[in-house]
């Protein structure tokens, strides 16, 4: 049975094409982040065929609450849990996210 290998030219194609995203990724940051900036300064869009905006949530992380209710129950006994969680979140703020959204205005 005769072995196979790998061309070097298909793993140097691999690298070429990581740098190429890698450069791609950090000219595409720059680009997002000057609209992002000129947006929250109050720029406007140039009328045409695409539109930018920044998209402003608030959501609460909760990936927490159910291990933490778990453990407050095996300390406090069960049904305790849950009813710390619900103090913890009436007592915090959710986290606004800002994110630039650009497409193709309609």
């Amino acid at each position: 049975m005769a072995t196979k290998k790998v061309a070097q030219d298909i793993l140097q194609e691999i690298l070429q094409k990581r740098s190429a995203i890698s450069a791609a990724e950090a000219e595409l940051e720059t680009l997002e982040s000057q609209v992002f900036d000129a947006l929250q300064s109050g720029a406007s869009i140039a009328p045409g065929l695409f539109t930018a905006e920044i998209k402003i949530s608030e959501r609460r992380t909760t990936a927490w609450r159910q291990r933490a209710e778990e453990f407050v129950d095996e300390i406090r006994g069960k049904g305790e849990g849950v009813k710390w969680s619900e103090r913890v979140v009436a007592a915090t703020k959710p986290s606004a996210t800002e994110k630039l959204v650009v497409k193709i205005s309609a």
